[in-house]
């Protein structure tokens, strides 16, 4: 995030920007119509570790870029991202986060 890595833990989910795609239907299908879509990502930090951001830290997030790394070496960028909705702490130590930004970009 903005130059800074975070650790994660596994089960991230990541959806490239684009267009969601509806038919258009009568007496037969005429083709569709497209809306586009924001690019989104879902995660997990684990909580209290070095380095590890705190919930109201995550909140704040608003206008960062966030680089997202597959584990299949895949590279996506997310410019002017923000954080969706309230970060979440479970009993666990496991902070989750979901961000949206309205574009995104392969890398790599």
């Amino acid at each position: 995030m903005n130059g800074q890595e975070f650790a994660t833990l596994e089960g991230a989910t990541f959806s490239p920007s684009g267009f969601e795609r509806e038919a258009v239907k009568g007496a037969k299908v005429y083709g569709y119509r497209e809306k586009p879509r924001e690019a989104t990502l879902e995660c997990k930090f684990p909580a209290g570790g070095e380095g590890s951001p705190a919930t109201d830290e995550i909140n704040s997030w608003n206008a960062v870029t966030i680089e997202f790394v597959a584990d299949t070496g895949e590279v996506h960028m997310m410019t002017k991202a923000w954080s969706v909705e309230p970060a979440s702490l479970d009993g666990g130590g496991d902070i989750s986060a979901k961000f949206a930004s309205a574009t995104s970009t392969r890398v790599q």
